[in-house]
């Protein structure tokens, strides 16, 4: 444990004196290809660096996440002079966390303009809406009690696994779901209010109630993940929807652009789950956002014929929904997990940070006999 924090400690180290580098060449080298090329060897590392000096779950998951996919999609769209790192004035603190942390922030000057749209766009937000950010009290991040007490679920992990075989195991997988949900919310805004504490800024929440979602639209561009979502649509959706808009029809662009968007994040989530098993996968994450990206092309169409009367009511609409998103989840990626051992590896990290914090406090021990007093011989 103490060999990990100091290795997460010299990536960490790196990828600020990368990003400092990245800024100074933004400021010398005009946006386009230029720029490009004097950025890709840092695209290139922050791919490397989690991969070769972290091996652990929690620390290694999260600083991929927000290296190989967050900082480098950010610093794609800043080699192109656009996106959240494109602002000439950014102060060089404010560029570093918010090129290096999964944080929304809100910009100084958001446009006053409408939304632009093509004649016949008739698929929600298209390509064409503002490039700010406007932080309101609808999607600022919670109150910090808010995500504290949904962290209070996290270490009941411990339980279920230690009771594994006596739960029904159609249970227990929605019970590593909620977790991995919980852990993912918190991991995420723990990281916004390190970020507003520091900088002093307005910041987005990262998820927005997903269990309200009314449409498969409304859970995957409005409510899950929404760090992941505006990335992938500054970087993915939108350049590729605006291309074929101006050759074909504005349906055929969102289509397009909408089955490229997710299957980048299946790709993305694959080299996530590559990190964590340092085995190819069945590409099950893959086929899962490829179908989901389909049924948003086929929702859409259907609204789009149907208008309103497709819609039904959220009470009715949000528990068909989780039922579909969890059920093409655990039918595509998690039975893969579990062959791993998902649950194991970190319920096996939970046991070394403890045992990590005992020490650091002057109290040695393996916590292994400790946990098998009170949850019996399951470990």
């Amino acid at each position: 444990m103490e060999g990990e924090i100091r290795n997460l400690i010299l990536v960490w180290t790196s990828v600020l004196l990368s990003l400092y580098y990245c800024r100074s060449i933004s400021k010398i080298v005009p946006e386009g290809f230029l720029r490009l090329v004097s950025i890709v060897p840092v695209m290139c590392l922050f791919v490397i660096l989690p991969f070769q000096f972290l091996t652990s779950f929690h620390l290694g998951y999260s600083t991929v996440f927000c290296l190989s996919w967050v900082a480098n999609f950010k610093l794609l769209l800043l080699s192109f002079g656009t996106g959240p790192l494109s602002d000439p004035s950014l102060p060089l603190s404010h560029f570093l966390t918010v090129a290096s942390l999964p944080i929304i922030i809100s910009q100084k000057n958001p446009t006053k303009e409408a939304p632009k749209r093509n004649s016949d766009a008739q698929y929600g937000e298209v390509a064409e809406s503002p490039n700010s950010v406007v932080i309101t009290k609808s999607n600022a991040l919670k109150p910090r009690s808010y995500y504290f007490m949904k962290a209070m679920y996290l270490p009941s992990i411990l339980f279920f696994y230690a009771y594994r075989e006596s739960i029904n195991p159609n249970i227990l997988i929605y019970i590593y779901m909620i977790y991995v949900y919980t852990g993912l919310e918190f991991v995420l805004a723990m990281c916004a209010i390190f970020a507003q504490s520091l900088l002093g800024v307005e910041l987005k929440q990262p998820f927005d109630q997903p269990l309200l979602s009314t449409s498969l639209a409304d859970y995957w561009g409005k409510r899950w993940n929404l760090i992941s979502t505006d990335i992938l649509r500054l970087t993915i959706f939108r350049p590729i929807y605006r291309y074929i808009s101006r050759k074909f029809n504005s349906k055929l662009a969102y289509s397009v652009a909408i089955m490229a968007t997710f299957f980048v994040s299946g790709l993305m989530h694959e080299l996530l789950d590559y990190h964590i098993f340092r085995t190819v996968s069945n590409w099950g994450y893959t086929y899962f956002f490829l179908m989901h990206g389909l049924c948003v092309v086929i929702e859409g169409d259907l609204i789009n014929k149907f208008g309103s009367r497709w819609h039904l009511p959220q009470v009715i609409a949000g528990p068909i929904l989780i039922l579909f998103v969890s059920s093409t989840f655990i039918w595509l990626v998690n039975g893969e997990l579990m062959q791993k051992n998902m649950d194991a590896i970190v319920v096996k990290e939970y046991m070394a940070a403890i045992e990590f914090l005992m020490s650091f406090v002057g109290l040695e021990g393996n916590v292994k006999p400790m946990f098998n007093r009170v949850f019996g011989n399951s470990w």
